[in-house]
């Protein structure tokens, strides 16, 4: 991978569900960003949506899913 891949990757933040890179820029602050949960971080819409409409099972499913995702990041 060439330096120039590496840097426009960087300047965007990933999905803390699936990981794919979003179109928000790290450097929007959270109040301006759309599909950001407090406490959790950036979601891209797809998991944004899987989130808001799913069932209440599936909320608790994906609930873990965004646990799970901060506690890895946090041992790292």
């Amino acid at each position: 991978m060439n330096k120039t891949n590496t840097t426009i990757e960087e300047e965007y933040e990933k999905c803390i569900m699936c990981g794919e890179q979003t179109n928000v820029l790290s450097s929007t602050p959270i109040e301006q960003r759309e599909f950001f949960e407090i406490g959790c971080g950036q979601l891209c819409l797809n998991c944004y949506l899987k989130l808001r409409d799913s069932s209440n099972r599936e909320n608790a499913k994906l609930s873990a899913q965004i646990v799970n995702a901060i506690e890895h990041i946090n041992k790292n």
